[in-house]
Parts: structure tokens; C-alpha cells; sequence
């Protein structure tokens, strides 16, 4: 079975073609008297090299009138991504689309001054061979520095609205809901303007019989779009997202390996927030939530291996009343993330009264072109109260530390016994997580990591918290295809008697 699904996931990363926005630059150049790959019907066609900066992405692929917008993959040349493709005269529209970590963004060319938006194909680049270009009085740095700014806006956008291609199919399989499919239909407000971004989601699951909807609207208050308002109305299969594994992941393997790797609840509410970003490396945004969450329970969803699925564990069910803040400074790749909430009966009302705070550091160096080394840091704590189930942080698994099943690093009281009936512990009420790799180009189609994981979690709001306490591993990865498919090879240190553990990842740790 394991062969089974490591041909999937090969087969996946081979033919993907998803992919996530980029805010690095990307240019094209014209060849005079080469050969064509994709031959056009036309004398009049030239050759146009495509090529887009690498930032340690899956797949670059390229779609536009001239390939009738089927998607091309490019190739990855040490930290370029290149196609060279016949184009034919007259305007042609185009764009790129970049993989990463399973979501999907189109970005266009932020090296190409003629992008527009197409009142059929959306945000595309032009290329005209025909066209005489108008003088453009403005320096290279300035041109330069507002087309990144153009395409790093759309970035910020898609991620913040956590949405992929415009008007996008969905599909996923999972022990609540089993199969469900769904799309959105979503939409970028221009920048400079007081346009608003939108993104609407309808999804059904077949084998619990619901529905999941969501709205989510970004209004700016200032055409700089230093101030915006966040509102968000939603009834939906919910999950606590702490493993950080894909949909696409997740979905395989509890359709071959019988595992899910996320536990549900049902989510009903709506929040609004207050976003300011001063700078393109700031960004801070307050608000309020009001929420309704209740347990679901898992239907007979069948699995390939051992037949049914575990059960979903039950959450502690009530309205959620809440006041959050959240700090982000930096980039993607290299930032510190701090998000506080604050739930009271006293405050708002509602049946839960805990004050959770949690920071994430990410850095990424880059060693020459062939080498790399990824750090995450992560702790959180409850300050006040008792942390519902839906909140309590979960370690041990693919996302956190490698090598342990998943929930399984838990420092629970030796104090406190189990009562006949009541739950078995879930979740802690704090919780320290190290991820450490350096990375290195074998090849060029093969790429290997060295990774060290540490982390626990800890049940009692009280205990001390010792590091002595970490569960720790390390291991061996090897990436083929220049992708994120990943088979890892794991060992736990804490056991070191334990066998080596072998594990197959479409996407990359963190």
C-alpha cells in the first residue's frame, strides 16, 4: 500500500500545475533565428524565452492566448525558471502560475510595464512584437520598483484572503464530511483604488449531507491601502490548522493510509477586524469574533486501509466571544507572527474564558545558489482560564515534530487521575516547537535535507516547563523533481532503539 501511494505522490508532483503567487521578478527576451518548441502557424512568429525567479517554489507554469491558455510547465535552471515558446504577431496576453505548498496563485510578469486587467482573462501581461512602445520618461528603478510593488500587492491579497485562481473547483476527503467538492468565486481590488477584494466559497459534503459557505470581504479605507476593514460571515466544517499539512495531503492520506491528520468541529460566526500596514513589512490588525461551535461526529467514511476511519473527537461545544490581535512583521520566508485572543464571559459574554497568546519566528538563509538553511520557532501559552478542546495546541505528527504519531507529545499531570468516563487528555495548554533544516542541491534533479525537529506539549496550565521535557528527532530528506515531494527518513532520539521511520510529504515542513 505504501508503494500505492508513493506512485500518487509522484505522479502528483510530476503533473501539477497549481500554483502559488510570487512577488520576484520575471522577464522575457525575443531570439531571432532559433528553433521553435511549440510551433505556431505563423511566418511572422518569433521566439520568446519566458523565465521567472525562483523562490523555492514547486512549479512555475505558464498560460496565455498563444498556448489557448493551457497551462506549460517551465524548467528550473539553478534559480530561474525558464520556457522558450513561438509567439505569434499581434497582441498576446499571458501570466504565470507558481506552485507552492499546495495552493495556487496566477501572477503576472512584474518585469512587464504592459500589465492590464482583461475584461475575459483577468490580470495578464502583454506582448506585441508589432506594438511601437511610447517613451517612458520614468528610470529603470522606478519602473522596476512599481511593478513589484503591483505584483507584491496581489500577493498580499491572495494570501490574506487565502484564495487561489479566480473562480477555482475544489475537492477534498476527510472522516467528517467524507468526499466533498466545492468552488469559489473570488475577486482583486485594483490597487490605488477603493476597490474591495472578495472571496465567496461553497462547498458539500457527501457523506455528511452539509454544506459549507463563506464570505469573506476586504474593504480598504485608503487608496494606499494602508487601512482596510476585514469582515467575514461563514457556517462551515472548521478545524484548528496546527499541522500546517495541505488539503491535498491530508485527503490522500486518509483515503490510503486511513489518517487524518485534522480534527472538526462545526463553526458558525462572523468576525470583523480593523488592518493597518504602515509598511510593506508591517502589518497589524484588531478585532472582534462571535462564534457558535459545536462537535460533529464522523459517519462510516471509508478508507482503503482498516476499513473506517477513527472517530472525530468531540470539542468543548458553546459560543466563542472574542477579542483578537495580530502582529506580522517581515516577509513570507522570514518573519514574526503574534496572535492574541482574549475570551471572556465578563467581556463579551459567551461560554469561554481564556487568553491564548501565540508566536511563530521563521527564517530562511540562503547559502549560494545550491544551498540553504530554514529555521521555525514556535511556543504558545494560555495566560488566563481554561483553553476549549478547538484551542488547545496539538504536537506530534507530520507539520510538528517528525517521527511521532500524531496528538502523542502530550506532558500530562501524574497528579490528576482519569475518572471513569471522562475524555482522554487532548491537547495542552502550552506547548514549544523547533524545526531546524539545512538543504542542498545533490543534482540537478535531486536535492537532500538535513532536519531536526523538537517540541512537547504540555496538558496542566501550571506545570513547569522544563526542556528536558522536548521529544526530539532527526533524519535524512530527499526531493526529487525539483519539487516539494519529499520522502523522509526519520529517527527518534529518544528511543534510539526504535526503527527508522519512513515518510512520504507532497509539501514542504513549514
Amino acid at each position: 500500500m505504501r508503494g500505492l501511494f508513493f506512485t500518487i505522490g509522484l505522479a502528483w508532483c510530476i503533473i501539477a500545475n497549481t500554483g502559488v503567487m510570487g512577488a520576484h521578478a520575471a522577464t522575457i527576451s525575443v531570439a531571432a533565428d532559433t528553433t521553435p518548441r511549440i510551433p505556431v502557424e505563423s511566418a511572422a512568429a518569433r521566439d520568446v524565452t519566458f523565465t521567472y525567479q525562483d523562490a523555492n517554489y514547486e512549479q512555475v507554469a505558464l498560460a496565455g492566448s498563444f498556448t489557448d491558455w493551457v497551462r506549460i510547465p517551465l524548467v528550473k535552471t539553478g534559480s530561474l525558471w525558464s520556457l522558450e515558446l513561438s509567439v505569434p504577431p499581434g497582441e498576446q496576453y499571458y501570466r504565470f502560475v507558481v506552485t507552492d505548498r499546495g495552493e495556487t496563485w496566477d501572477a503576472i510578469d512584474p518585469d512587464n510595464s504592459t500589465a492590464l486587467n482583461h475584461p475575459e482573462h483577468g490580470w495578464v501581461a502583454v506582448v506585441d512584437f508589432e506594438r511601437k512602445a511610447e517613451p517612458d520618461r520614468r528610470s529603470s528603478e522606478e519602473r522596476r520598483e512599481k511593478r513589484r510593488q503591483r505584483s507584491q500587492y496581489r500577493n498580499e491579497i491572495k494570501q490574506e484572503l487565502k484564495f487561489g485562481s479566480p473562480d477555482h473547483l475544489s475537492g477534498s476527503y476527510q472522516r467528517v464530511d467524507g468526499l466533498t467538492l466545492g468552488f469559489a468565486l473570488n475577486h482583486i481590488g485594483q490597487k490605488g483604488s477603493l476597490d474591495p477584494s472578495v472571496r465567496s466559497q461553497f462547498g458539500y459534503g457527501f457523506s455528511s449531507g452539509r454544506a459549507s459557505v463563506g464570505l469573506t470581504i476586504l474593504q480598504p479605507l485608503t487608496s494606499n491601502r494602508v487601512l482596510s476593514l476585514k469582515a467575514s460571515l461563514y457556517d462551515w466544517t472548521d478545524y484548528s490548522d496546527q499541522t500546517g499539512i495541505g488539503s491535498t495531503e491530508n485527503s490522500l492520506a486518509a483515503l490510503f493510509l486511513h489518517e487524518d491528520y485534522r480534527d472538526y468541529y462545526r463553526n458558525k460566526g462572523i468576525r470583523g477586524s480593523v488592518v493597518l500596514e504602515p509598511a510593506n513589512w508591517l502589518r497589524l490588525e484588531a478585532g472582534v469574533l462571535a462564534e457558535e461551535h459545536d462537535s460533529l461526529w464522523a459517519p462510516s467514511v471509508w478508507s482503503i486501509k482498516k476499513g473506517d476511519l477513527t472517530a472525530n473527537p468531540a470539542i468543548d461545544e458553546g459560543s466563542l466571544r472574542s477579542a483578537l490581535a495580530r502582529v506580522h512583521i517581515g516577509g513570507r520566508f522570514n518573519h514574526l507572527r503574534v496572535v492574541y485572543e482574549h475570551s471572556s464571559p465578563d467581556l463579551m459574554g459567551g461560554s469561554y474564558d481564556f487568553r491564548q497568546i501565540t508566536a511563530t519566528a521563521r527564517g530562511q538563509l540562503e547559502l549560494g545558489d545550491r544551498a540553504g538553511f530554514d529555521v521555525r520557532l514556535k511556543s504558545g501559552t494560555n495566560l488566563h482560564g481554561r483553553l476549549p478542546a478547538q484551542r488547545r495546541y496539538v504536537l506530534g505528527g507530520l507539520g510538528t515534530v517528525r517521527g511521532y504519531a500524531y496528538q502523542s507529545l502530550l506532558a500530562t499531570d501524574p497528579d490528576e487521575a482519569l475518572v471513569p468516563g471522562d475524555r482522554e487528555p487532548y491537547g495542552g495548554e502550552h506547548m514549544l516547537l523547533g524545526n531546524f533544516e539545512y538543504s542542498f542541491q545533490l543534482s540537478g534533479w535531486m536535492g537532500m535535507a538535513l532536519f531536526y525537529d523538537a517540541g512537547m506539549a504540555w496538558q496542566d496550565r501550571d506545570a513547569d516547563v522544563s526542556l528536558n521535557q522536548l521529544k526530539t528527532s532527526t533524519g535524512l530528506s530527499f526531493m526529487p523533481c525539483g519539487s516539494d515531494l519529499r520522502f523522509n527518513l526519520i529517527q527518534r532520539l529518544d528511543d534510539r532503539s526504535s526503527d527508522p521511520v519512513f515518510q512520504l510529504r507532497l509539501q514542504r515542513m513549514f
